[in-house]
């Protein structure tokens, strides 16, 4: 039986959001000096929403009230990191000694969701307003391969069960190559690990190494297309590695959830069926606007609240601006 994901009490009506850029971090020192690194936002900071609607997220694991750690790679080596909402900032707690830690954080957590260009259709404004404080999560090709070969449909992309570190210890610190050798067994091991392997084995022939990988990150047209021909892999995962490795808004996931909340938002004239059709629609749906770097959250709201049968309006954050929702209200 599928399970219905609440949405967080955090998604309530707020006032418009002021203009959201990120400020330049600072980095503190000192043995009591609190966080290593201050990210500035222009709104309060929605950090439980972020960490619930975006598949980036998924190695990211609560610890405590308000807070939540991963490991974040750099050059191969694990280091913990901790994050923590403060007002309109992000506080981050990591050894601060260890190089990169700061430019990977930095990278990781972008804009915010208020501050996006959603003002087309109603729906999408109000999406903009109810998650203002949501910050956008960025992640490298190789991670997001790996969290979309584990990502589950039915559920909402933060509550994706990923062996993540698992994964990224046994291919020697999220290699290419790595991954391209990943062994089939203890916490490694099933279909999803032998598709990744695949997946990687078939990108490493295109690339030659993860130097090659890094220049073509640098082509987002050339990125989604690579990736989009890998086995395993289709237009429904590879605009989502492109969106988040590239910030890149020429694509739109063709995610069956993700289509039907923008057919019921209006955004589409009726539901796509067939390939070519879901292809038409999602190119339609990138034109609009920055829609595409908050395709992670709409996925999230379709699976979690805007389901085939049974769609649960009366929690939906989007209910005030959705003409499927008031023509539920009319029937009833």
């Amino acid at each position: 039986m599928k399970t219905t994901i609440p949405v967080p009490a955090t998604l309530r009506r707020r006032g418009a959001a002021p203009p959201p850029r990120p400020s330049t971090a600072q980095t503190l020192t000192g043995p009591d000096a609190g966080p290593q690194l201050v990210l500035d936002f222009a709104a309060a900071v929605d950090l439980a929403t972020t960490m619930e609607c975006q598949l980036a997220a998924a190695p990211w694991r609560a610890v405590e009230a308000g807070r939540w750690r991963r490991l974040v790679y750099v050059g191969g080596r694990p280091v913990p990191v901790k994050v923590a909402a403060a007002g309109r900032s992000l506080e981050f707690f990591f050894d601060a000694a260890r190089d990169g830690v700061r430019e990977r954080l930095e990278a990781m957590f972008t804009l915010q969701v208020g501050g996006l260009d959603l003002d087309r259709y109603p729906g999408l404004a109000v999406l903009r307003e109810q998650c203002q404080g949501v910050v956008l999560m960025a992640a490298p090709p190789l991670e997001m391969l790996v969290l979309a070969a584990f990502d589950v449909s039915g559920r909402a992309p933060g509550r994706t069960q990923v062996p993540f570190d698992a994964v990224v210890a046994a291919s020697g610190g999220l290699t290419l190559a790595g991954l391209a050798a990943l062994p089939d067994t203890g916490a490694v091991s099933g279909e999803n690990v032998r598709r990744l392997r695949l997946v990687a084995q078939a990108l490493l022939g295109v690339v030659g190494d993860d130097d090659g990988l890094a220049k073509l990150v640098a082509d987002d047209r050339n990125l989604l297309a690579e990736v989009a021909t890998l086995p395993h892999v289709n237009m429904a995962t590879a605009p989502r590695v492109v969106i988040a490795a590239t910030g890149s808004r020429i694509a739109m996931p063709t995610r069956t959830a993700l289509l039907r909340i923008c057919t019921r938002l209006g955004l589409l004239s009726r539901q796509p069926s067939g390939r070519h059709d879901v292809q038409t629609a999602a190119g339609r749906l990138a034109r609009i606007g920055d829609i595409a770097l908050v395709s992670e959250l709409l996925i999230w709201l379709g699976r979690a609240v805007c389901t085939t049968r049974d769609p649960r309006c009366g929690v939906c954050p989007l209910a005030s601006a959705c003409p499927s929702a008031a023509a539920a209200a009319d029937d009833r």
